[in-house]
């Protein structure tokens, strides 16, 4: 069994002060929304302040650092000491933010994402796969059913935020062309379309608009996993995030209709890739789909509890040494697994070297 002994105890004290299940815990908390329907568009989508313990902040958009911690078992005040990436960069992108912060470490999506963070920092990297695995959905199992049966054969588009209204109204027009063999179409708008009143030119043509509300509502994941889970076949204009969760929860995604796509990602192979891969119209995933998401966003990287709680342990001790011993290291992980090799705690080092070695065995971008 691997422990982590003294340095990190504080971790199963703050797990063992939380008594609540999660769903208990969002049914009583009225600022979360968390029991809004899906087409309460304006309510879901209204400004609202963040409200999290984190230590970098930005952990806490959608939910994300909220998540991971209540599927570790962790309450939901305790600051990681990680930094996340809350989706796929392409490319040699980087966030200069999670560079330039305090904390040891960076959870990616894939291994895709280690080749270029290893060459702009000294910090502790972990793959876990795609964020939306960690989220419970928002609707039980039987509330679920009884929407299947109400929506009947869904096509659910998630279109990108127009820059005019001309822009959703051509997407329209595109979605009443490829919907005709479906029983209803749902629309997923982002709160900028809520506000901007997209939700009136879709509604217009008889789609059903959803949301999955505003970033800063940690409800946010649960959601739109509900939202996908609901749908038959998923599609968009634009190649994004979006992807990689839809194929994660086993439903085809279609990349049609698209446009203005940045220039600087269709440089990036995995980029081109995904687009090629998703262009044609399936009722189920496709073996070549499954196998460039699972490059990009790590399907198989998915931990489970008590694998995420032993990163977040580790992290912990590293985050107490940050500005001492781990310095002397050309990386933290290097450095942390020194630390336990001297400590006596070899499960602990062959832990991290084997993460180090994996680090080590991706090829560059």
């Amino acid at each position: 069994m691997i422990t982590l002994g003294n340095p990190c105890e504080s971790l199963e004290t703050v797990r063992a002060s939380q008594p609540e299940r999660t769903s208990e815990r969002l049914r009583h908390d009225p600022d979360r929304r968390a029991d809004y329907p899906f087409t309460r568009l304006a309510e879901l989508s209204a400004d609202r302040p963040l409200r999290t313990t984190e230590l970098l902040e930005v952990n806490d958009h959608c939910g994300h650092a909220t998540v991971l911690k209540e599927y570790a078992g962790l309450p939901t005040d305790y600051p990681l000491k990680v930094s996340i990436e809350g989706e796929l960069l392409f490319g040699d992108a980087v966030s200069e933010r999670e560079l330039r912060c305090e904390l040891p470490a960076i959870l990616v999506p894939s291994g895709l994402r280690y080749p270029v963070l290893r060459e702009r920092t000294w910090k502790a990297l972990f793959a876990i796969g795609p964020l939306i695995c960690y989220a419970e959905p928002a609707l039980s199992a039987e509330q679920a059913d009884e929407e299947r049966r109400r929506l009947g054969r869904t096509l659910l588009a998630m279109p990108r935020n127009s820059k005019e209204p001309e822009q959703a109204e051509r997407y329209c027009r595109h979605l009443e062309e490829v919907s005709r063999d479906f029983d209803s179409v749902r629309v997923c708008l982002s709160w900028e379309e809520v506000l901007a009143g997209r939700s009136e030119i879709y509604g217009a043509a008889g789609f059903e608009c959803v949301t999955p509300g505003h970033p800063f509502d940690s409800s946010y994941l649960a959601r739109l996993r509900s939202i996908i889970e609901l749908s038959t076949v998923t599609t968009a204009d634009r190649c994004g995030n979006q992807v990689g969760y839809c194929a994660a929860l086993g439903k085809p995604h279609v990349l049609a209709a698209t446009e203005d796509t940045d220039a600087a990602a269709r440089e990036c192979p995995e980029f081109c890739q995904i687009e090629r891969a998703f262009a044609v119209w399936t009722d189920e995933l496709l073996p070549t789909q499954r196998q460039i998401v699972n490059v990009c966003w790590g399907l198989h990287e998915k931990k489970s509890p008590a694998e995420l709680r032993l990163i977040f342990r580790i992290v912990e001790d590293m985050y107490r040494r940050r500005s001492t011993t781990l310095r002397y290291h050309e990386s933290a992980m290097e450095g942390q697994a020194d630390i336990f090799a001297r400590l006596g705690k070899a499960d602990l080092a062959d832990y991290l070297e084997e993460q180090i070695k994996a680090i080590r065995g991706t090829k560059p971008v």
